[in-house]
Formats: structure tokens, C-alpha cells, sequence
């Protein structure tokens, strides 16, 4: 991409087409309708293709929206919003000499030696592989102007989702988009990002199976984050994939220890788990290491949900419905006046997600030897994905607790990153471990 529309003139003329047509296709619609949905399709379609021209924070904010899309979007619809997760091109290079030359300084600019091909990107910033001072580096920069257009770009895809008539009403939207807020301006702040990279550092220097990258004071910013670059291996690459079982069982185990870790020992949740934030370095010695990338959505977890979220867990992992309903009504996911039918309708999704650590020999994806669970043969994501559909249907668009934006989509993603790696041991007693 040459440029992005960073002044909120043309962000905001972009945005109040969108809302207009938006409008004035929305009357008379039913939520769950074949022909809501078909309209709900084609705008949404319409508004992804938008959000991949505006890019930064309004783009960010779209994939937020989509992990929770699914309380109250057709499955179609909010899949449209999932593929922003996997669709941002690189800005060209003239327009990141810019923004660095702006942070640095011209000598300090000239004292780097920057590789102009972008290592990755995403919708606030891209990485550039760098030398200085003879160490290899990362350098992560910020997309000129995102910051700025925050507010105004949540309160457009806010009145965008009202005109749709998707949005539901009440203090949960608030919150929740209260939430969002919170979490852009957190990783628009690349301080913020260093003081984070440099905690997870010291937490887990003592184990060698993680690497955090080091980070390099002197060429950080607000919207410059500098770091050692640590090479890695994609998680589904050909050669991760051609690890034998043992090691990537090892690997698998180690990524759902972290887990554990950052929910009940940190109590410090990387909530981006996507597995572009992750690398495998492979050594000739067979041990492995898992690289670290990006604390930029860093979440602690607050006491008064934390500690209900493990008795759920708890609850999920011993098959306990009192326990599960108990911890659902004090983090709000229930109500205590809520009907029979949906309060067990709640437990049930529970008891599935919890279903890789009941060590259930009749299950077809569980080793009856080892117990072991098959994370990448098992249909799991998609049962609950249609279960928590249903859930969403029966509790009439109610909007989740906030706290649990960033623990679902941590979640999901500790899921996938175990799927793609193939893991078939058994995680209980890695459970066991933090919950006893």
C-alpha cells in the first residue's frame, strides 16, 4: 500500500458512506432472517473492504468485534470480519522512512541500517529487520496517524453496527466497546509494549524452552519499539510439521503451560495469540524452544474474575455443573433469574470446552493408553462454535462480561496454536499443576 487514510476527514467520509447505505438497507430487517443475513453479508463485506483502505485502529477495532461477533452476528457475516485478521498489506517504504526519521531524527536514522522489505505487518504497524552496533534487530513502527483517529473510528464502526441493527442494546455494547478503546490505545503505546516485553523477559528467563526478545532501549519510542531480532520457524511450516511426535508434544505442553501461567501465576494475559506471534526455533540438539513475539495486548486479569474463571475452569475439567453455573453468575456470563434451559445450555458449552482434559477413553480423539487428547483431528472449535451460537440466540444478543474479550480469544487461540502443532499428549496434569 502506498498510503492509508490517516486524516480524519477522509477517514470519516469513507465511514459516513458506509453508515449511509448501511442505513437506509436496515429498516424492516429480522435479526436472524435468510434475508437479514444475505444483507448483513453484503454490507459487512462492503465494510471489511473499507476498514483494508482506513487500516490502523478501525481495522484492529473490526477484528475485535469479530471475536465477539459471534453473540449476536450470522456465523456468514462475522466470518467476513474474521479475515481482517489475516489481510493487512505492508505500507511502502517511503512512508516508514517518514514516520522513523520523525522519531529518531535524521542521525540517528542514518546511524541504522534498515532492510526496506517488511518482515511482517498488521493493521497498527509493521516490523523491519534492522542493523545496529553490530547486533541484528527487529524494529517495530507504528502507521503514521492511528493513534489520533481512535476515537473517531470506534465511534464510527459503532454507529455503523447501530444503522445494521446488529449492535445490542444496553451498558454491555458500552462496556464492551469501552473495552476496545482501551486495548487500542494500550497497543498504540509502545512504551507500554517495552515495559511488557522486558516483565515476560525476566518472568521467563529461567526456562530455556522461551525466548523473549531483548529490548533495545536506545531505539525505542512511543511508536518505534526496537528489539533483538530471534529468528523462528512458522508453527505450520513444513519443518515444524516434520518434528516427531515427542518433540512437538513437548512444544505442545510447554505453549499450554505458558497458558496456564499467564492466567494463574502472572495473572498477565498475552491476549493476541494469533500464530504470527509465535515462532518455533528448531536446534540440532532436539531441544526446542518457543519465540515470543509482541506483548502489545498485554490484559491483567482482575481478582474478582479471575478467580470465578478458575473456578470455572475447575468446574469444566471435574465435570462439576454446580461449580460451572456457581462461577458463570459471579463473572456475569449468567444470571441467577436467567431460565432452567439456558443456564444448562451454558454448563453444556462448559463441559465441551473443557471435554480435552476429561480423559474420556470412549471419545474418538482421546488415546486410551495415554489419555492423550488428538487437538488437530478433533472437531472441537466447531461444536462450540455452533453451540455458543445457540447460547447467543437464547440470550437474546446479551453481550458478554467485557473481562472475557480478551480471555476468549486467548482461549481460541491457545486451541489452534495446539491444533497446528499436532499435540497428542495429555495436558491434564499441566492443568492439575495450577489449579490444585
Amino acid at each position: 500500500m502506498k498510503d492509508i487514510k490517516t486524516k480524519l476527514w477522509n477517514r470519516g467520509l469513507s465511514l459516513a458512506k458506509l453508515s449511509v447505505k448501511s442505513g437506509v438497507k436496515a429498516a424492516g430487517q429480522a435479526i436472524f432472517s435468510k434475508d437479514r443475513e444475505d444483507y448483513l453479508l453484503d454490507q459487512f463485506s462492503m465494510l471489511a473492504g473499507e476498514l483494508g483502505e482506513l487500516k490502523g485502529s478501525l481495522m484492529k477495532a473490526g477484528q475485535m468485534v469479530s471475536m465477539y461477533g459471534e453473540h449476536f452476528l450470522p456465523e456468514k457475516v462475522n466470518d467476513v470480519l474474521k479475515k481482517l485478521q489475516f489481510e493487512s498489506p505492508p505500507m511502502e517504504w517511503k512512508t516508514i522512512k517518514q514516520q522513523l526519521i520523525q522519531e529518531w531524527g535524521e542521525e540517528k536514522f542514518n546511524e541504522v541500517e534498515l532492510d526496506q522489505t517488511a518482515l511482517a505487518s498488521a493493521s497498527l504497524g509493521q516490523v523491519h529487520r534492522a542493523k545496529f552496533k553490530g547486533q541484528e534487530l527487529a524494529i517495530k513502527i507504528q502507521y503514521p496517524g492511528v493513534d489520533d483517529a481512535i476515537d473517531t473510528d470506534l465511534k464510527a464502526i459503532k454507529l455503523f453496527l447501530k444503522l445494521a441493527k446488529v449492535l445490542p442494546q444496553g451498558d454491555r455494547s458500552d462496556l464492551l466497546f469501552q473495552e476496545i478503546k482501551t486495548m487500542l490505545k494500550q497497543e498504540t503505546d509502545y512504551q507500554l509494549e517495552a515495559g511488557f516485553t522486558k516483565k515476560m523477559y525476566e518472568l521467563l528467563k529461567e526456562d530455556p524452552s522461551f525466548v523473549v526478545p531483548k529490548v533495545i532501549d536506545e531505539l525505542s519510542t512511543q511508536k518505534i519499539l526496537a528489539t533483538l531480532y530471534e529468528p523462528g520457524t512458522p508453527i505450520d511450516s513444513d519443518e515444524v510439521k516434520a518434528l516427531d511426535q515427542k518433540r512437538r508434544d513437548y512444544l505442545g505442553l510447554k505453549f499450554f503451560e505458558l497458558y496456564m501461567k499467564e492466567l494463574f501465576e502472572f495473572k498477565l494475559v498475552q491476549s493476541d495469540p494469533h500464530l504470527g506471534n509465535y515462532r518455533i526455533r528448531i536446534n540440532e540438539d532436539g531441544k526446542d524452544q518457543l519465540v515470543l513475539y509482541d506483548f502489545g495486548a498485554m490484559k491483567k486479569v482482575p481478582s474478582q474474575f479471575g478467580i470465578p474463571f478458575r473456578k470455572m475452569v475447575t468446574g469444566a475439567a471435574l465435570k462439576n455443573e454446580a461449580r460451572i453455573l456457581q462461577s458463570g453468575i459471579e463473572m456475569g456470563y449468567v444470571l441467577a433469574d436467567d431460565d432452567k434451559d439456558l443456564k444448562q445450555s451454558y454448563i453444556q458449552l462448559c463441559l465441551m470446552i473443557g471435554e480435552p482434559f476429561h480423559g474420556d477413553t470412549k471419545s474418538p480423539f482421546v488415546d486410551p493408553d495415554t489419555l492423550g487428547y488428538d487437538w488437530k483431528a478433533s472437531d472441537l472449535p466447531l461444536r462450540v462454535a455452533e453451540e455458543g451460537q445457540k447460547l447467543a440466540k437464547k440470550f437474546k444478543l446479551r453481550v458478554p462480561p467485557k473481562e472475557s474479550l480478551f480471555l476468549d480469544r486467548k482461549l481460541g487461540g491457545t486451541f489452534v496454536f495446539l491444533s497446528v502443532l499436532g499435540l497428542k499428549a495429555n495436558a491434564r496434569p499441566t492443568l492439575d499443576h495450577f489449579l490444585n
